[in-house]
Formats: structure tokens, sequence, C-alpha cells
């Protein structure tokens, strides 16, 4: 019998030995799609695009509700992400 209500929240595993299962899955996908494109946008040749791109990479706030989605350190992946993008975080 199929259980109805809200669905069971996403909880990575902690195992290393999981990491190519957790590569598939869908909410690593979206979000690395997600992400990706925002990289890609912050070298817009479109002004409002790439401003908008580069605050949000900026801003670890907005980074970080993608982020948990994977499991990953916010922190560590706003600097891969940020000099994927060529950019630097201000200090």
């Amino acid at each position: 019998m199929a259980k109805h209500g809200r669905p069971l929240k996403y909880k990575p595993s902690e195992d290393p030995c999981y990491l190519w299962a957790r590569s598939l899955d869908p909410y690593v996908c979206f979000v690395g799609a997600f992400l990706r494109q925002v990289v890609t946008d912050a070298d817009s040749e479109t002004a409002s695009v790439q401003r908008e791109a580069q605050a949000f990479l900026l801003d670890v706030n907005r980074l970080a509700m993608w982020i948990e989605l994977t499991g990953a350190d916010v922190v560590k992946m706003q600097e891969v992400l940020l000099q994927a993008a060529g950019l630097t975080k201000a200090p």
C-alpha cells in the first residue's frame, strides 16, 4: 500500500563507497546542471545575466540552498565554482 503525504526528506549517504551512486542521484544531477549554467552565465555577453550569475556565486547564502541538496560542503563548493567562473571572493 502506498503511503500518502510528504515525501521523505533526502539524506545523502556519508559512505564514500556510494559516491558512484550519488553521481546518478536526481538531486545531484539537477543541482550540477543548474550550477554549471550559473558558471556559464557568469561569463555571459549579456550584462544583466552576467551580473546576476556572479552575484549568485558570490553569495554563500543563496548557494547554500542548492549545494546542501547534494551533501557537499558549501564553502568548498563556492571556492570551486568561483574558480571555474574566473571570479575571486572579496576578503
